[in-house]
């Protein structure tokens, strides 16, 4: 029988020492955030570019990054290839945290579909400024109401579940096809049957088909990669952004050229106003 040298036996027990680190190194690893589609009037707005750049497929996101979305556009955010996120017309998104053990995203204005893979131990939220909605895998809704912003509407469209809690943290719990409204500083309605996000559900079929596309289509970029590949992006869409401007600005100058000028009196209409005025000094003066 070989014994092992004491070499040996302390290289072992050091990569069995560090197997439980890098096990939790890779549990705290941010997802890859990456903009899988932009449809239409889609702005990024970055720590690098805080005025923002157009939208452009595949760029990669990182914690921090705010999407917004135009009239009739909208964007699809991919986390790893597992999880994906579609934003509707109108809204803004900050990808405020990425950590696989503790992600949230930010919305501000406007709706977002999400498709979230089953997550072990980890937690999805999304926060709005009256509450947040916290999944473990589902798929589900999220809108802040246009004409009243301090109201948000939360919906489950699956077998999933969603934890959806106000101000004062008190939980409601929607399952599938339910939903629930919450005002700021308020705690959430009772869970009622899927009704104001109904509307939604034509979108989530076809959302749903291409999240499934993008899963098996999704090739990881390192960090490095990621890195370079914003570097090289960020300077082309600011040169795009100050094309857009310039062109912006040549279609409001040409609308002020076309302006319809007031025409020059005829000489009829100048001869009639002279007549009027000397009518009107000639009784001034009779009035003298």
């Amino acid at each position: 029988m070989i014994k092992p040298s004491s070499r040996t036996l302390s290289l072992s027990l050091l990569v069995a020492a560090s197997l439980p680190v890098l096990a939790l190194a890779q549990a705290d690893a941010d997802y890859e955030a990456r903009l899988t589609e932009a449809k239409g009037e889609v702005t990024v707005f970055t720590a690098e570019e805080p005025e923002g750049v157009p939208g452009e497929k595949d760029m990669p996101l990182l914690p921090g990054d705010k999407v917004r979305t135009g009239e009739d556009s909208s964007a699809e955010i991919a986390l790893s290839g597992e999880h994906c996120v579609c934003l509707r017309p109108h809204s803004e998104l900050t990808l405020a945290n990425l950590r696989r053990a503790d992600s949230e995203l930010s919305l501000a204005l406007g709706s977002l579909l999400a498709k979230v893979q089953s997550l072990a131990g980890g937690l999805f939220r999304v926060r709005t400024p009256a509450a947040v909605a916290a999944v473990r895998g589902t798929e589900f809704a999220v809108e802040i109401d246009e004409a009243d912003p301090e109201l948000t509407s939360v919906g489950v469209f699956d077998e999933g579940k969603v934890s959806v809690s106000g101000a004062d943290g008190a939980e409601e719990l929607l399952k599938s096809n339910q939903e629930t409204t919450v005002r700021r500083g308020s705690r959430p309605m009772p869970a009622y049957q899927l009704r104001r996000l109904i509307r939604h559900r034509a979108v989530m079929r076809s959302f749903r088909k291409r999240a499934g596309l993008m899963r098996k289509q999704w090739r990881a970029l390192t960090p490095a990669q990621r890195q370079a590949r914003r570097r090289e992006l960020l300077p082309k869409l600011r040169m795009l952004r100050q094309q857009r401007l310039q062109k912006a600005q040549q279609l409001r100058d040409r609308a002020r050229e076309k302006r319809p000028v007031r025409a020059a009196p005829r000489m009829d209409q100048q001869k009639m106003e002279q007549r009027k005025r000397a009518i009107r000094e000639k009784l001034r003066g009779r009035g003298n």
